[in-house]
């Protein structure tokens, strides 16, 4: 092995990193919060669940406030288990927790990433170049809006460092043991897609990193006990997760293929690797396709780290390092086309990729490629490989200067059609690119350049990011929007949105409502667009119930009663009776269900109140008193693992409305009580218990092993 580079000073790289988290981060330290697409819709409403139920000491496995209830342990957006989120939304207001968690993850990665390349070789100024190309890119910025993703990321960095030192330290088993704690932790929160970015990045790179004294079998052996060990640790989330796969029955669009290559790399997304806003933006209203296409293939790194990239892969490819990159790189550039690569037709029907959609999330992991090379594309080689030569670096750096400016002018030659290219040349971002290349030729003319390069290289950086954070702040959450008061003040907050369209702007209620947002607050939501236990089946009631709204108003009112619904936000007018216009705001309408809707004969028998004694997160107990046998309809989902019990006595579960769930209860006065009993949470907690105080046993006798050994470390 080489030897050991000179190390700057510890609190220097700290620093470092501290300044790369702050150019993304500001807006969250200023009092604001991330506050589009799912995060607006899932990630802030499950994660104010969460904060509900641990200050309730509840069990947070079942969360009762939105989509007629949702296993957010099972469904993982929430990170219930994840000890991070246990301690923030513990000790944390709401949105002070969600900056801390973002702000953490984002140091998380790019701290990591500069001790990974440190370990590798890299200068402390190459370092730099890498973590501000692995936290600042396109990749990572275009999901702001996932949690999930964000965390998964954010692992990320602390698995490949982790791997580098198992892959380069002959006594590889305390490195090992934290590889599967970094494996377990980054397991309990991430998106599970992201995770196996994080171990398919893991085998690319690590055999190409480790030293002569680490043979291959003993690496692989390393690493498949840290993946075991890791998912036993993970075991709370993996175990529930697995059961929710199994009966999670998203809608496929256009079949299985199409869905599962959904978000596949199109031509104008390798030319948007130059500049995400090439062909517009969903932000402006001028992106032609779906939005979501344009936040998951989004790997913009910078046009000066760009060219650093390009000098790496093709002037230090024999840099053990760079050659680890250049294999992920090519892995990554193989899968991102998708359903345009006749590969994909066999891929998909191979776990993992038969689980996941949207082959051009595969950017992340070329964006991890791109941030090792250009860690390495410019100065001298501080480690060599053993067939590894040093090569001249103008040379190199001419070339992908070339090879940039020619990707340019392709760019250019295709967009000058395009309706958008007057907006693009009056914004920073051709300006800044221009002005990147100038600084690349320079460097290659005069050698001096290089710090100008890096300047404008993170100015680029930093304004792509910010240009389409969309963030809100945080006084929108300290207090509840006028509409929601009646719904949080009454006993029975389930809200239904439904035909709700207007000129609402984002401070107004038709958006702080829309979406499950108001979930925050404590509404609870019935509601259709977002991901929930049945997506077919609760899809269709909100389209039954969209169109019923139009055609047939009394039987909207009655499938209301039906499915609990108090409270109903639209844009249209609802009359009659049983509705009392309870607010309006931004086109928004509020009504109030009063009940008690008249029925023809041809339809259901009417529905009956049934006495509530009480009600925690997953649990119901209710008292009836009837002269004939009676469904009783529970208004949340059915999902494998609640059960009833009628006197105390375990009863059959009935299904009801497609989603709800029922139980016939006899004549006469009886207490029922339908509970959450999932025995894969049980079985998973159990699990990550035991695997965790084996993991603790194994690193405390690692470190006593060290202590006792001559010289007292490794």
């Amino acid at each position: 092995m080489a030897s050991e580079p000179a190390r700057p000073h510890p609190l220097l790289m700290e620093a470092v990193a501290a300044g790369l988290v702050l150019l993304a981060g500001a807006p969250l330290l200023a009092g604001r919060i991330y506050y589009l697409d799912d995060f607006q819709g899932l990630g802030l409403p499950l994660f104010a669940s969460l904060r509900r139920a641990l200050h309730a000491g509840a069990s947070p496995a079942w969360c009762p406030d939105m989509l007629a209830g949702y296993p957010a342990l099972a469904a993982g957006q929430s990170g219930a288990a994840y000890p991070l989120n246990q301690v923030l939304f513990r000790l944390l207001p709401l949105i002070p927790a969600v900056a801390v968690f973002y702000l953490f993850h984002l140091w998380l990665l790019v701290r990591a990433m500069l001790g990974l390349l440190r370990e590798l070789g890299a200068t402390p100024s190459g370092a730099v170049v890498g973590a501000a190309v692995a936290g600042l890119g396109g990749a990572v910025a275009g999901h702001h809006m996932h949690a999930n993703v964000i965390a998964g990321m954010g692992w990320t960095g602390p698995v490949l460092w982790l791997g580098a030192l198992v892959a380069r330290r002959p006594d590889g088993r305390l490195p090992s043991l934290l590889l599967a704690a970094a494996l377990g932790l980054m397991l309990l929160q991430a998106h599970p897609q992201y995770s196996w970015f994080a171990i398919l990045a893991l085998w690319c790179t690590t055999p190409w990193w480790r030293s002569p004294e680490v043979g291959a079998k003993r690496l692989a052996g390393r690493l498949a006990f840290a993946l075991t060990a890791g998912l036993l640790l993970a075991a709370a989330q993996l175990a529930p997760e697995a059961q929710y796969v199994l009966v999670y029955p998203r809608e496929h669009p256009g079949g299985h293929f199409s869905y599962l290559t959904a978000m596949s790399f199109e031509p104008r997304d390798w030319l948007r690797l130059l500049q995400p806003d090439l062909f517009g933006s969903p932000l402006h209203g001028d992106w032609s396709a779906a939005g979501f296409e344009y936040w998951e293939t989004r790997g913009f790194c910078g046009t000066g780290f760009l060219v650093l990239a390009l000098a790496g892969f093709l002037g230090r490819r024999r840099e053990p390092a760079v050659r680890g990159a250049l294999c992920l790189a090519l892995v990554a550039l193989v899968l991102l086309p998708g359903r345009h690569n006749p590969l994909y037709h066999l891929l998909v029907h191979l776990p993992p990729f038969s689980f996941f959609r949207g082959p051009g999330r595969h950017v992340w992991l070329l964006q991890v490629a791109v941030a090792v090379a250009a860690a390495f594309g410019r100065g001298p080689a501080t480690t060599a490989g053993p067939d590894s030569q040093p090569r001249p670096q103008e040379r190199t750096l001419r070339l992908a200067v070339l090879a940039v400016c020619a990707a340019w002018l392709v760019a250019i030659v295709a967009y000058s059609a395009s309706r958008h290219l007057a907006a693009f040349g009056r914004g920073p971002g051709l300006w800044l690119a221009l002005l990147s290349l100038a600084a690349a030729g320079a460097v290659v003319r005069t050698g001096r350049a290089l710090p100008l390069l890096l300047v404008l290289a993170l100015v680029e950086l930093t304004v792509a990011w910010h240009s389409f954070a969309v963030t809100q702040p945080r006084a929108l959450f300290e207090t509840p929007p006028p509409l929601a008061a009646p719904i949080i003040a009454s006993d029975q907050p389930r809200l239904l949105d439904v035909r709700l369209s207007g000129p609402g702007g984002s401070l107004g209620d038709l958006r702080r409502l829309a979406n499950a947002s108001g979930a925050v607050w404590g509404v609870t939501y019935l509601r259709g667009e977002r991901e929930a236990i049945l997506p077919g089946g609760l899809l269709a009631v909100i389209r039954d119930l969209d169109a019923e709204l139009e055609t047939d108003p009394a039987r909207f009112a009655f499938d209301c009663d039906r499915l609990s619904v108090r409270w109903v936000v639209t844009s249209a007018a609802l009359s009659g009776p049983h509705w009392r216009l309870a607010g309006e705001d931004a086109g928004a309408k509020l009504y109030e269900n009063l009940g008690g809707v008249q029925t023809g004969l041809e339809d259901p028998p009417p529905i009956l109140p049934v006495a509530v004694e009480s009600r925690t997160r997953g649990r119901w107990v209710l008292h009836t008193r009837f002269a004939e046998p009676v469904a009783v309809v529970l208004a949340e989902s059915l999902y494998d693992g609640w059960i009833v019990e009628i006197d105390g006595r375990q009863d059959y579960l009935n299904s009801a409305e497609r989603i709800l769930m029922s139980v016939v209860v006899p004549a006469g006065e009886h207490t029922v009580t339908f509970r959450f009993d999932n025995a894969y949470v049980y079985l998973g907690a159990s699990l990550a218990r035991l695997a965790w105080l084996a993991w603790w046993a194994a690193v405390l006798g690692c470190v006593w092993a060290a202590r006792r050994r001559p010289g007292g470390a490794e």
